[in-house]
């Protein structure tokens, strides 16, 4: 799926760092949620992006974490989700600016159609 807008295009490393994933590679329509563990509305609608990604099988939901690796592993560990989840830039503040969030404040969630073009931007999702 090319990026419509190439300055919303990035690669991030998973959580384990083992893979970075481009978001311009996604195959499908692409929700991508940017998350922090300290935010209570992105706990709080982590379980809408599960009953998501479970009833739109057709789109590919990203988690972008803006904590440490250490905090992400504990996290993780006991709400484990079924998407992919990527670490954020140590400055998360400039990737949420690209993408419209000129205040960088959490929750937000970006919806790419099938042709790479942004279709939406969103806070909290409720």
């Amino acid at each position: 799926m090319p990026i419509a807008n190439a300055s919303l295009d990035f690669s991030l490393p998973s959580l384990d760092g083992k893979q970075f994933v481009r978001l311009s590679e996604q195959k499908r329509p692409v929700l991508v949620s940017f998350f922090s563990q300290d935010c209570p509305p992105c706990v709080a609608e982590l379980p809408l992006l599960i009953a998501f990604a479970k009833a739109q099988p057709t789109w590919q939901v990203i988690l972008v974490s803006t904590d440490s690796m250490a905090m992400n592993r504990a996290f993780f560990t006991r709400y484990p989700v079924p998407f992919l989840l990527l670490r954020a830039p140590v400055s998360a503040q400039g990737l949420l600016r690209r993408f419209g969030n000129s205040l960088a404040v959490l929750p937000f969630n970006v919806a790419f159609n099938r042709e790479g073009q942004c279709a939406s931007q969103l806070g909290v999702l409720s």
